[in-house]
């Protein structure tokens, strides 16, 4: 949950995409629900 520009509360989602490997699973994807320039995974 974030507050927006007029102050009022808004949630904001994320997706993260997961892949099984070998080793276990492994996050391949994540995009932020901000609207907000947040990181990039490598």
């Amino acid at each position: 949950m974030a507050l927006d520009g007029d102050g009022n509360e808004k949630t904001y989602h994320d997706t993260v995409i997961i892949e099984k490997k070998e080793m276990g699973w492994f996050i391949t994807e994540y995009i932020s629900g901000s609207p907000w320039r947040t990181m990039k995974m490598p």
